[in-house]
């Protein structure tokens, strides 16, 4: 078994990730999809039509892995964990270094240190009063810079942006990719 390094530096993440609009929506839906969704217990919102169907034992070992990332609190050996089944993870995204660094950007929010964490909420209608919201794990003061939320930007052509959005269902989704 690996051995698993103790609690290295909270990576630096930032927005830059030279993806284009739609390989981000689907790094966003399996990024989500192997942290936030087995530790919130349900499918939260997607942005592709991207049928990921994971058994309810790896979903229960990716909460595992998710468990015991905020013990360790190692980016590595979480992320090799949660890529290491080829059934779920095609190895064009296991070794592409800007899915990496996206997935790093979804295990900040169960590391204590980075000041905010993820919970259920139940509030919006159009998610069928299922989605998952941030919040603050300190005192942030008015204008601190939150280092560790850090959001993406990809562009969409008028035509992409047709083709691609749903009205009413996708729009804010794209203003929230992590």
């Amino acid at each position: 078994m690996n051995a698993i390094k103790k609690k290295g530096a909270v990576p630096n993440i930032t927005g830059s990730h030279q993806m284009t609009w739609k390989e981000l929506a689907e790094a966003d839906d399996l990024a989500s999809s192997l942290t936030v969704d087995p530790y919130l217990g349900f499918t939260t919102h997607k942005m592709t039509d991207m049928k990921l169907r994971i058994p309810d034992r790896i979903k229960r070992k990716f909460r595992d892995i998710i468990c015991n990332f905020q013990q360790h609190k190692c980016y590595d050996t979480a992320y090799r964990q949660l890529t290491a089944d080829s059934n779920i993870v095609r190895r064009s995204w296991s070794v592409d270094p800007r899915f990496k660094e996206h997935v790093n950007r979804y295990l900040l929010l169960f590391d204590d240190r980075s000041g905010i964490e993820i919970r259920p909420c139940w509030r919006y209608a159009s998610e069928n009063h299922m989605g998952a919201a941030i919040f603050a794990t300190k005192d942030w003061t008015k204008g601190s810079r939150i280092s560790t939320l850090v959001g993406c930007i990809a562009e969409l052509k008028h035509h992409e942006e047709a083709a691609f959005l749903k009205h009413h269902k996708m729009t804010f989704q794209l203003c929230i990719l992590l």
